[in-house]
């Protein structure tokens, strides 16, 4: 993976999940597995080995939560906004204190957007506003594509 050679690095993940399968180890590497396959654009692929890491492996509330955003982010590649969204906030679910949290709930807010369901949007934005007051940033860029839509009114804020 880190000499940027895809193919085999998912051979090998594959192999050391077979190998390993049910351990601590084949879930890092099925975790794994699914964000090279999502990054070489194989994303069929990728939503087979992060569904595997949920449903297999989830005991890392921080995996299971990058996990389902990277569902999340399959969906939003395939055009399946609302599908995307509902992910994205099941990733914010699962770990409500991560460090992506804010950033899995901004998306699901981007895909709320795209989905044109500007009622949960609005409230999206109103969870990630009082959830995570302090990412700025988050709330920031959500706020400036609510705008963008037509779905916040500036004169109101």
């Amino acid at each position: 993976m880190r000499s940027d050679n895809g193919p085999a690095a998912i051979a090998q993940f594959q192999r050391l999940i077979d190998d390993h399968s049910g351990s601590s180890v084949a879930g890092m590497g099925c975790f794994q597995l699914a964000q090279l396959q999502f990054r070489e654009r194989s994303f069929d692929d990728a939503r087979v080995n992060y569904q595997r890491y949920i449903d297999s492996y989830g005991s890392d509330p921080m995996l299971v939560a990058a996990s389902w955003a990277g569902l999340g982010a399959v969906d939003e590649q395939a055009g399946f906004y609302a599908e995307a969204m509902e992910k994205f906030v099941k990733g914010v679910d699962a770990d409500k204190t991560g460090f992506n949290s804010a950033e899995y709930l901004r998306r699901a807010i981007r895909c709320a957007v795209d989905a044109n369901n500007p009622a949960r949007a609005l409230e999206l934005f109103a969870r990630l506003h009082k959830d995570y007051a302090s990412d700025a940033a988050s709330i920031n860029t959500a706020k400036q594509h609510l705008i963008e839509h037509g779905m916040l009114d500036p004169n109101t804020l």
